[in-house]
């Protein structure tokens, strides 16, 4: 052995200092990487939770609002025999006239006078931008209204009219600027 082989030979004090530097990087590697995916969790979740799309459905938990009472809802609807037509105006109304009319007939066609009217509306692709407006009867069987039908796409309206003892509900679908 040659004196030359001695010195390529590290120094324990080399040794301990380069396997040192190794432990930081390799644990400096691993909070970074763990670092990187929290920041990446953080922003999906701020983008899904400041999505209008993403909406819960109202009275979601509401224990008096069941299925059921829903259902017997929408049955004592239809034995009413009420038909409504809907004609919503697209475009924006700054303005505050209506751009929203429902005419409701009852089982014999005539008018259905002197009810109370409420409209939920939204686009079906942003829920959570819903409206509730109440619509007033401009004439008879004829209820306007007021609404932002700025954006297109397919709108969800849910009807919700009564007249004395009597309560009807109707959602309808409906293509607003969509050719």
């Amino acid at each position: 052995m040659n004196t030359n082989d001695a010195n390529l030979e590290p120094s324990s004090e080399s040794l301990r200092e380069r396997e040192a530097f190794a432990k930081m990087m390799w644990l400096g590697g691993i909070v970074a990487f763990f670092g990187v995916q929290a920041v990446i969790w953080a922003i999906a979740i701020w983008i899904t939770h400041s999505d209008p799309s993403h909406a819960v459905a109202p009275e979601y938990n509401n224990p008096n609002q069941t299925w059921e009472n829903k259902r017997d809802l929408i049955k004592a609807s239809e034995q009413l025999g009420w038909t409504t037509k809907l004609t919503p105006l697209v475009g924006k109304n700054s303005a505050g006239e209506p751009n929203l009319e429902l005419q409701i007939l009852d089982r014999e066609g005539e008018p259905v006078v002197g009810g109370v009217v409420s409209v939920r509306a939204f686009q079906r692709a942003q829920a959570g931008l819903a409206s509730e407006l109440l619509l007033n009867e401009s004439e008879p069987g004829r209820y306007t209204g007021s609404l932002n039908f700025s954006a297109k796409g397919y709108w969800q309206f849910e009807v919700k009219a009564s007249r004395g003892d009597d309560i009807f509900i109707e959602t309808l679908i409906l293509p607003l600027g969509v050719s």
